[in-house]
């Protein structure tokens, strides 16, 4: 049985991310149902559907952070897509954004170059 969280979580979800959002879930409910459960819950049940501030800056703050570490380029792409999908970057100027091309990102943990 679906809980309310859960249910809120699934409904701000499909608000963010429209389809992808629902492809990354159903790509971990096989190997891993209670984390994809979890994923639904915590951050968009929870977190995301507080009140305070809208999606538009809820997306921005979640890219702007993932600019930050080197190893999040995965969830980057992610939150791209859904800070296009509220608003907060208009289609046109997602390169700007790209994972690839981000200025601020350093290397960390095992993309630290190693000294010998």
């Amino acid at each position: 049985m679906e809980s309310d969280r859960y249910k809120r979580g699934l409904d701000k979800l499909r608000e963010i991310d429209r389809e992808q959002g629902k492809r990354v879930v159903a790509s971990l409910s096989d190997i891993a149902p209670d984390f994809a459960t979890y994923l639904i819950e915590f951050p968009f049940g929870d977190v995301y559907s507080r009140p305070g501030l809208d999606l538009k800056s809820r997306e921005l703050a979640t890219v702007a952070a993932l600019t930050a570490i080197a190893n999040a380029a995965p969830q980057l792409k992610v939150h791209i897509h859904g800070a296009m999908n509220v608003g907060g970057i208009a289609p046109g100027d997602s390169g700007s954004y790209h994972p690839d091309g981000c200025l601020c990102r350093v290397p960390c943990g095992p993309e630290w170059p190693v000294r010998g």
